[in-house]
């Protein structure tokens, strides 16, 4: 993180908040997936597609 602060490509934050916008999104795409279903019960299954999708949304979240 500290790197990236450096280079200028995100903005300086405390090291929890980082990681709960960084890992949070992942971690609920991942319980979904084991658990079967998401909100509301709805069925669920990770695809690449969803995966991705959460990806370029963290990164564009974290960007300068």
């Amino acid at each position: 993180m500290t790197n990236a602060i450096n280079r200028g490509e995100i903005n300086p934050m405390q090291l929890e908040v980082y990681w709960s916008v960084a890992f949070a999104p992942l971690y609920n795409l991942v319980r979904f997936h084991f658990e079967g279903r998401s909100i509301g019960g709805k069925p669920f299954i990770l695809t690449d597609k969803a995966l991705w999708e959460t990806f370029e949304l963290v990164i564009k979240a974290l960007k300068k």
